[in-house]
């Protein structure tokens, strides 16, 4: 099982209830942007970058960047301003950039601002991710108990809830999977007391991968058929393609590959359905290493094939990490060494650049 893989896309969610989406077509938002101004037209380049952040992140950021200049030029703007650098922190989370996300994240809490604002709990929440994605587990925790702490003190229930989870991924990630166990059922719990049935399903997807840790497998897939029963039930289809992914995953590590492709294919396919571009990366190279085990090394070839024009097109850290260890796993097993040997190396060099310089994030 790939845990540092998975972890990372049960992380990401948390930010996603933040900041409004808005499905009105790009270049109809593009044209209202010559007849604002100030704070009205800071607020649309937000809009903007949400509305296209999944599938063109270049120009997600160039408008997001373009937001907060602006922002820092008005007076009385330390709202947005705050607001900017926050989505800015979550952009360079999702490209892999932790010590970016660190960055920024700081920056944004220089900013004098509400003390008691419910964006500084998913301030401090991005902190604790981007130090637990950098295994710096005890600065990690730090900022999830005062993300927590501030969540209680403003009676953010589902902040509280999320937290609770996020301190699980920490001990998770340190293998102390009975503690693990231990904050997923609390959030879990926490979860149905509030009718948080999102929540619900992405704490029983993460009991899955304790359970699925600790060889309970029949539990593991229990509360993974749970999670995506609920999302399915919601139609939250990114989050369903996330609990198909480990079921999948669980199905592929007891090799049962019909299964496996099963639950992957339909990931893919909802995935392709709403245009997740990331979703489609990563279901392309589990299927991939189907392939690879099954044997079917050209198939799988062609799989990352696909997959790694996804994430030129994307330019995701991340998925350039992922995708050479994939092609040099399947050049390995194919018996081209002298191409295993190579990506193994950009495997490498892709892993070590996963950070940017500071001086390019705004």
């Amino acid at each position: 099982m790939n845990k540092s893989l998975t972890l990372l896309i049960l992380l990401v969610f948390t930010i996603g209830k933040l900041f409004s989406q808005n499905t009105v077509k790009t270049d109809s938002l593009v044209r209202l942007l010559s007849l604002e101004k100030d704070s009205s037209k800071v607020k649309l380049y937000y809009q903007l970058y949400e509305h296209i952040k999944k599938n063109d992140a270049d120009s997600a950021l160039i408008f997001l960047k373009k937001g907060i200049e602006l922002a820092n030029g008005l007076s009385n703007s330390n709202d947005l301003r705050f607001e900017g650098y926050n989505q800015l922190s979550e952009f360079w989370f999702a490209q892999g950039a932790y010590d970016s996300v660190k960055s920024i994240a700081k920056k944004a809490l220089e900013i004098d601002t509400i003390s008691k604002t419910p964006l500084k709990i998913w301030t401090y929440n991005s902190l604790g991710k981007a130090y637990l994605m950098t295994s710096r587990h005890s600065e990690s925790i730090e900022w999830f108990i005062k993300a927590l702490q501030l969540a209680e003190d403003t009676k953010n229930f589902e902040g509280i809830q999320v937290l609770t989870n996020n301190i699980g991924n920490v001990h998770w990630s340190l293998n102390n999977f009975d503690k693990a166990e231990l904050y997923y059922k609390s959030a879990l719990e926490m979860s149905y007391e509030r009718k948080l049935e999102h929540n619900a399903a992405l704490a029983l997807s993460n009991l899955g991968m304790v359970y699925q840790a600790k060889n309970r497998r029949n539990e593991a897939l229990d509360s993974y058929e749970k999670a995506i029963a609920i999302g399915r039930r919601l139609d939250h289809k990114a989050d369903t393609s996330i609990y198909l992914q480990n079921l999948g995953d669980l199905y592929l590590e007891v090799n049962e590959y019909d299964k496996a492709y099963s639950a992957l294919t339909e990931a893919n396919q909802i995935s392709n359905l709403i245009s997740d571009k990331t979703g489609m990366i990563f279901t392309l190279i589990k299927l991939a290493k189907i392939c690879t085990k099954t044997n079917k090394y050209n198939d799988a070839i062609k799989l990352l094939d696909e997959s790694f024009e996804l994430v030129k097109e994307m330019n995701y850290k991340i998925g350039y990490e992922q995708i050479y260890m994939a092609y040099s796993e399947v050049y390995s097993k194919k018996g081209d060494y002298k191409k295993a040997f190579e990506n193994r190396k950009l495997y490498a060099v892709s892993y070590t650049h996963l950070t940017l310089p500071t001086s390019d994030l705004v």
